[in-house]
């Protein structure tokens, strides 16, 4: 097991161990339990993925493994937390770094549904346009810290920008934004490429 793919699993491993610590304080569900077990089991679908020296899976592999992390947060937040999908079909096939999206994601549910009182929405989205893919995730919580430090120090974010950088240099790019009239959204900009297509 080469490093990068070990380091992927123990992001993998802590993320549902931190998913657990979270439900041990009450029952835990058979919804839960049922979404949990299919999340563990991705780390089949990341290890295939991940065979070929650049880490990459499609997109519908990396949308297949946010809908379950988002499904087994609904059973923590009920119904706080709403998500919908607005995954283009022609991208369905574009190649991504594994993980791209879930640190933004995970950033959604926890600074946007776990800091709001209100209901809360998380949307995922993608689109090509030419030869560039983008890739958004928006939610509708209390928006972005004010703090700088924490929009380009944090753990994901920084390791988002990195691997952008280091696959796509100029062309890989990660904005945050505020939303209107309330929220976050965060773009990630790279080349287009189809599984089966060098870059």
């Amino acid at each position: 097991m080469g490093a990068p793919f070990a380091g992927l699993v123990c992001r993998h491993r802590a993320l549902a161990q931190r998913l657990i610590v979270r439900f041990c304080h009450g029952d835990i569900e058979v919804q839960f339990v049922r979404q949990l077990k299919r999340f563990l089991g991705l780390s089949g679908l990341l290890r295939r993925s991940l065979d070929g020296p650049e880490h990459d899976v499609t997109l519908a592999h990396e949308v297949e493994f946010l809908t379950d992390y988002l499904e087994i947060q609904k059973c923590r937040f009920g119904a706080r937390l709403l998500f919908s999908l607005d995954i283009a079909p022609e991208t369905d096939s574009a190649l991504v770094p594994s993980m791209l999206l879930q640190p933004l994601v995970e950033n959604a549910v926890e600074h946007g549904v776990a800091q709001a009182s209100h209901t809360t929405a998380v949307h995922i989205r993608s689109i090509r346009e030419n030869d560039v893919l983008r890739l958004e995730v928006r939610d509708t919580g209390p928006g972005l810290s004010t703090d700088p430090c924490m929009l380009q120090n944090g753990v994901g974010l920084r390791n988002i920008r990195e691997r952008l950088e280091h696959l796509y240099g100029p062309d890989g790019q990660l904005e945050l934004l505020n939303d209107s009239p309330h929220g976050a959204v965060a773009r990630i900009t790279l080349p287009f490429c189809l599984a089966g297509r060098d870059r």
